[in-house]
């Protein structure tokens, strides 16, 4: 880090001098910890807290506790969820790198793919299909990572034009909306929508429809679909 840091003193010195804003040697040194990232096999020790399950994430808290002495239970077990995880998807975890990071090894055909922004990475199985993505913010003043992982099948309601265009809330209030099935991204299912064509019914419950019979659906053909590890074999 110290180094690093001296690279990104240097730099910030040179963007200076050319009249550029010297903030942009911190998003050269996010950059080049992403490439770290990526070359090295490193992966979060942790996972977004809002995506660890209440039941993984205040295992042993108790009503009466201290923050501290809670904060402490909370962030070992979102460490313990975590690596439970790689475990299952065939992730073999080799040590702790650091405070963030795991040194690991991925299975056969897995691959870490860098996004367009310098802090989040895509990891990718050997279908080619998104099955994680981390965050890792590298600047040395708020250094940080997490993992998200994914869910094979995803729901969501959508407008006519997926909000794909340019279209105005009134328009999109008097044309279709639609409850969607995607299979890694892939539409698989679409219900076949309701509109209110004089606004007699409100946007908010022709959503609310819409979301009743594509949960119906994939709550039928794939009940476990919230769950990370289902349905990947």
């Amino acid at each position: 880090m110290k180094n690093d840091m001296n690279l990104m003193y240097m730099e910030a010195l040179l963007y200076t001098i050319e009249g550029e804003s010297p903030s942009k040697a911190i998003e050269d040194q996010e950059a080049r910890e992403q490439k770290w990232a990526l070359r090295e096999m490193k992966l979060p020790i942790k996972t977004n807290e809002s995506s660890v399950p209440n039941e993984y994430r205040f295992n042993g808290v108790l009503k009466d506790m201290e923050y501290n002495e809670r904060r402490k239970i909370v962030d070992n077990n979102n460490v313990i969820y975590t690596k439970e995880q790689y475990t299952k998807m065939g992730i073999q975890v080799i040590d702790e790198y650091d405070d963030l990071f795991y040194t690991v090894r991925l299975p056969e055909g897995w691959e870490i793919k860098p996004t367009d922004h310098s802090m989040w990475n895509d990891v990718f199985d050997d279908k080619s299909r998104k099955r994680m993505n981390f965050f890792y913010k590298g600047s040395f003043y708020d250094r940080d990572a997490f993992v998200n992982f994914c869910i094979r099948y995803t729901v969501s309601v959508e407008p006519f034009d997926k909000y794909e265009s340019d279209a105005s809330y009134e328009e999109r209030s008097i044309k279709p909306w639609y409850g969607v099935v995607h299979d890694c991204g892939v539409e698989i299912f679409r219900t076949t929508g309701a509109v209110s064509h004089d606004g007699s019914i409100s946007v908010w419950d022709i959503q609310e429809s819409q979301k009743k019979l594509v949960l119906d659906f994939i709550n039928k053909n794939y009940p476990q679909w919230e769950d990370i590890n289902s349905y990947w074999d």
